[in-house]
């Protein structure tokens, strides 16, 4: 009897960059919840909030759970206690549906996510890809994507440091079209090692992972903890251009 082959280092990476797809898929999901669950009532019982567990367990293709699920008119959409095993938790995450927009046939919403937790595990195995909703061909865009006070960890499988960006803040746009989803960022904040970053960046999440490109300020662009982390998920930094040789 063979023994499996192990998993790679970059192989385990993907359970991470799934995972971090996972704001967009909750994202896309829950407008189309919203509509199922039009009424406040409805959404606060047990098998509303299962049928949205399971819509995203099989969108991200791990266990996700939902601590409550309220809905208003006013707020739309808010899931409370979201969490997968051991990589990801928030806190809330709460999407509004722009209704003047949907009546005129262009799905439109914003999204809030408070206080989310990724964690990158070295030793993770390999996840299933994301399983995107399918959606007409104007896709779902997102007017306003804000996330406060976020948290990035990448825990070593071969010593004790972990990295960690903390006190993330994000503000841009996004669209999901064609199984991709495009997240400009018009700015970004956080801090690693004591050394405050600033910047602004696109991302890109497909079934098959995440890439992106962010452009920092030059203190946070020298450091090697945030070179490292990002690079972890596929996320480069924009080198500054090179200035030529006066004659």
């Amino acid at each position: 009897m063979t023994n499996p082959a192990p998993v790679t280092f970059f192989g385990r990476l993907w359970r991470f960059t799934k995972r971090l797809s996972l704001f967009a898929t909750m994202s896309a999901i829950a407008v189309g919840a919203a509509g199922y669950f039009g009424l406040p009532v409805l959404a606060r019982q047990p098998w509303a909030v299962r049928k949205t567990e399971k819509a995203l367990t099989r969108a991200t293709g791990t266990p996700i759970q939902v601590g409550d699920m309220r809905w208003s008119w006013k707020d739309g959409l808010t899931l409370r206690d979201v969490s997968s095993p051991e990589d990801f938790r928030a806190e809330s995450i709460r999407i509004t549906p722009r209704y003047g927009k949907i009546l005129r046939g262009k799905p439109r919403a914003t999204v809030v996510v408070t206080a989310p937790e990724i964690t990158l595990v070295e030793a993770a195995a390999n996840a299933p890809a994301i399983q995107f909703p399918r959606f007409s061909k104007c896709g779902v865009k997102f007017d306003k994507i804000e996330i406060r006070d976020a948290t990035y960890v990448v825990k070593s499988a071969s010593s004790s440091r972990n990295l960690k960006i903390e006190q993330i803040s994000m503000q841009g746009t996004g669209r999901l079209e064609k199984r991709t989803f495009t997240l400009d960022l018009d700015s970004v904040s956080g801090s690693v090692d004591g050394v405050a970053v600033t910047g602004k960046g696109t991302l890109s999440v497909t079934p098959e992972g995440l890439t992106g490109e962010l452009d920092v300020n030059p203190p946070a662009k020298e450091s090697a903890t945030l070179r490292d982390a990002l690079r972890a998920a596929h996320v480069t930094l924009k080198k500054a251009p090179v200035l030529s040789e006066p004659f």
